[in-house]
């Protein structure tokens, strides 16, 4: 979700051919000047960004775990707190 102030890298398809970098522009900018040209290709794109490659390291959380946490929880100062199905506290106790 984002409003008409929210900042878009984009690039256009005549940018990625000639190598150049995009343009960053607000929603509202986007809407006023429309999604596609006239014959239907579209104008912009947000371009697919390569995975993140973290130097390995030992986990002080199990992965599973720390994905329900953002998924399902909330962190507050030194509490926490999660919303689970069954499915996931049955997971859950598996796992402890």
């Amino acid at each position: 979700m984002c409003d008409w102030q929210h900042r878009w890298y984009v690039e256009s398809q005549q940018q990625v051919y000639h190598g150049r970098v995009g343009n960053v522009f607000t929603t509202a900018q986007i809407a006023e000047s429309g999604v596609e040209f006239k014959g239907g290709q579209k104008k912009h794109f947000v371009p697919m960004m390569r995975p993140v490659q973290f130097k390995p390291c030992d986990q002080t959380i199990d992965p599973y775990t720390l994905g329900v946490l953002l998924g399902d929880g909330c962190l507050t100062g030194n509490t926490y707190r999660m919303n689970l199905s069954a499915a996931e506290r049955e997971q859950m106790e598996v796992m402890i």
